[in-house]
């Protein structure tokens, strides 16, 4: 469609969303007041009130956290945050974040930040939002849409940036919880200030026996943080921190299997030479300084985050790793070790009133090295492998308040990439290659009233193949396809263009947001099930409405809603060298629906307070159809579900309460399934499925200091 029409719809859309918020911000009648206390945000590393951030952003703050009793960022993510997550199938209690329906490769699409230090891998790995205590939080700051002039590649889908308690001072905050399954956890943070010099630490141990037999995990996490104030004008910090995370991982099921008992595990572990492992231990150390000299400020981050993967695949005999090629089927257990580290550096320029009042000016240089070697115990090319990006760019973005009431921002980045893979069983065989990608923005925001404002964004943003994208297209072979490693990157970036438009409202007893969106992808780095591997769509979209309203209809009752539409599909067939195609077998994908993406998210809740110190709240989901992950050319779609949680809050003095019951009405379900083609026409398609837990329970008790 071309740009002048797509324009069109969008200013059409724009006054029917400015009208419904209208309508949404008037018609009630809030006997009480609901107020966000004082927040900062962060987002171009440098503080700012809410009122001078981005003005999408969206706020989850520490006392809505805490007033909840959720203990995990997930959970926070999904039923506060309004954004869909599915289980990390690295057997662990992470999850999966996908905003704005990018399906199987969504983690790789939406950035997750701590304090500005990055969480999210350049692997196909989620980042490891579980290993952060919700009692370091002051809050989560959410920008869903292209984020690339700001945050560099990857932030195609949104960024998440979550910040810790940086704004208290002498504060402390321990818990401990049970559950089912034998879950126990226990989490604390404490803060002294002793004169100029803050300091904070906090810790995260938790274990289960996971909903699935042989399903074990343990996490452990903790750091320390210190930030020294020389002066008014000079802050500097240093940050150090631990994860570790050892799971057992029961598989996938059949539907058969799954029907017949969710919780089982793929394979008995008395057929297994070993269990099938995974242990993952991270190490980050980062340091920053902050300089003000008048209107200008100046602030500078290094970090170094270390990593080591090891897992254990086995599978008993008789079974085919590869129903395509029936190979490997003897028994095997073989370990898969990858370590590795990333680096970064952060360079960042703000001038307020530059050359004109209220014209903010922000600078920034970015590099960052990552690096990581595997090693697997069958010397298979596709584990045995040294991968290595190196990257560095700079942007500008302009911030004009052209009227007391209008508002433009603009922005500009450039960002050059390096990557190079050795196949370690073949030295001479390698793959390297090199690009330049930009991004910019463009966005006019207007006050409407005190309590509402509209906006429209125009974006273009990037992502880059990462290794695990790379070595699925280029070393195939191990799956029966004959693409193999060439002279160059098998797969092309991925190039964003969004369009948005949307409203936002903030009053006494309401926070919410209505946008609408259109984002046309060139290049998207999908998975094919005819491959078992990553490739490149030339032309897909999404296109959406996104409603969320929170909603204080009296002293006792709390309102909140959501919904996410979201339309993804493919454009063309066209598919060119260098760019893998899709395997002949899996016929024409044009039109159709981008497998993985549920074409809708519904989430409603409540909470009730009985008295000052009881409330009770309850939130159910719906999500929509969808097709299981590789299923391109929709051969079968799953169907919907729903989920409902119920939870009971009781508080005395320092103390706080919290008894849940999360899938109350003991749903057997799934969030993820994989769709594999036989190519055979006389095999029916298939697919295997990751069961989400039944009905469980959890207390919780919570100390402040």
């Amino acid at each position: 469609m071309p740009d002048g029409k797509i324009m069109k719809k969008l200013n059409t859309l724009y006054k029917i969303s400015i009208a419904s918020a209208l309508l949404l911000s008037f018609c009630t009648f809030a006997q009480t007041n609901y107020q966000l206390p004082e927040i900062f945000i962060y987002g171009t590393k440098f503080q700012e009130t809410i009122e001078n951030s981005l003005p999408q952003t969206e706020i989850i703050s520490s006392s809505e956290i805490q007033q909840s009793g959720l203990t995990n960022v997930g959970d926070v993510l999904q039923k506060m945050g309004n954004i869909y997550t599915r289980q990390d199938l690295s057997g662990n209690l992470n999850s999966s974040i996908d905003i704005r329906g990018y399906g199987a490769t969504s983690d790789n699409n939406v950035l997750v930040l701590l304090d500005g230090v990055r969480l999210s891998e350049n692997s196909q790995s989620s980042a490891r939002i579980w290993t952060i205590p919700v009692e370091i939080i002051d809050h989560i700051e959410i920008v869903r849409g292209a984020s690339s002039v700001l945050y560099g590649e990857s932030s195609t889908a949104g960024v998440i940036n979550i910040i810790t308690n940086k704004q208290k001072n002498d504060f402390g905050m321990v818990s401990l919880g049970v559950g089912s399954y034998s879950t126990y956890q226990t989490n604390g943070y404490f803060s002294k200030t002793i004169n100029d010099l803050k300091i904070s630490v906090f810790e995260k141990s938790l274990n289960s026996a996971g909903f699935r037999e042989q399903n074990n995990s343990q996490i452990r996490s903790g750091g320390l943080n210190l930030d020294y104030q020389f002066n008014p004008n000079i802050t500097s910090g240093l940050r150090l921190g631990a994860d570790t995370n050892n799971s057992i991982l029961p598989g996938s099921l059949t539907q058969t299997q799954f029907a017949q008992k969710p919780n089982q595990p793929q394979y008995a572990l008395s057929t297994l030479m070993a269990p099938n492992t995974l242990n993952n231990k991270n190490e980050v150390i980062s340091s920053y300084l902050k300089i003000e000299k008048g209107d200008t400020q100046y602030y500078a981050d290094v970090f170094r985050r270390t990593f080591r993967f090891t897992t254990v695949t086995s599978q008993p005999s008789g079974i085919a790793y590869n129903p395509v090629t029936l190979d490997a089927v003897d028994p095997y257990a073989y370990p898969s070790i990858y370590t590795g580290f990333q680096d970064g550096v952060t360079l960042r320029t703000k001038i307020n009133n530059f050359l004109i009042p209220s014209n903010s000016l922000t600078l920034g240089a970015d590099a960052s090295a990552w690096q990581r070697d595997s090693n697997a115990g069958d010397n298979l090319s596709i584990d045995t492998m040294h991968a290595r990006q190196k990257s560095g760019g700079g942007f500008v973005q302009d911030d004009i308040r052209v009227t007391n009431l209008d508002r433009l921002i603009i922005g500009y980045r450039v960002e050059f990439f390096n990557k190079k893979i050795n196949d370690l069983t073949n030295p001479t065989v390698s793959q390297v290659g090199s690009t330049r990608l930009s991004a910019y923005e463009a966005q006019y925001t207007r006050e409407l009233s005190k309590l509402l404002f509209g906006y429209v964004k125009i974006a273009e943003s990037y992502r880059v193949p990462n290794a695990d994208d790379l070595l699925g297209s280029t070393c195939a072979t191990y799956y029966g396809n004959q693409n193999c490693i060439n002279s160059t990157l098998g797969l092309a970036p991925q190039i964003n263009k969004d369009y948005e438009i949307g409203s936002l409202f903030h009053n006494s007893y309401h926070k919410g947001h209505l946008k609408l969106y259109r984002t046309n992808i060139e290049n998207e780095v999908v998975f094919d099930s005819t491959s078992l591997s990553n490739v490149n769509a030339l032309k897909t979209f999404r296109q959406g409405l996104e409603v969320a309203d929170q909603y204080k209809f009296n002293s006792n009752w709390n309102l909140r809603g959501s919904l996410n539409l979201i339309q993804a599909k493919f454009l063309t067939d066209q598919l060119t060298a260098p760019i893998l195609p899709f395997y002949p077998g899996s016929g024409h994908v044009y039109n159709m629906n981008v497998s993985g993406v549920a074409s809708y998210v519904l989430g409603a809740g409540f909470d009730y307070s009985i008295s000052s110190a009881q409330s009770i709240g309850f939130y159910e989901r719906v999500v929509g159809p969808q097709y299981a992950q590789g299923d391109n050319t929709n051969q079968i779609k799953l169907g919907a579900y729903s989920v409902a949680d119920l939870s009971y809050r009781y508080k005395l003095k320092e103390w706080s309460f919290t008894a849940s019951v999360n899938n109350l009405f003991n749903r057997n379900y799934f969030d993820t399934a994989i769709y594999a083609d036989n190519q055979n026409p006389t095999v029916p398609q298939y697919y295997s499925v990751y069961p989400n837990p039944g009905r469980n329970f959890n207390l919780l008790a919570r100390y402040v200091f």
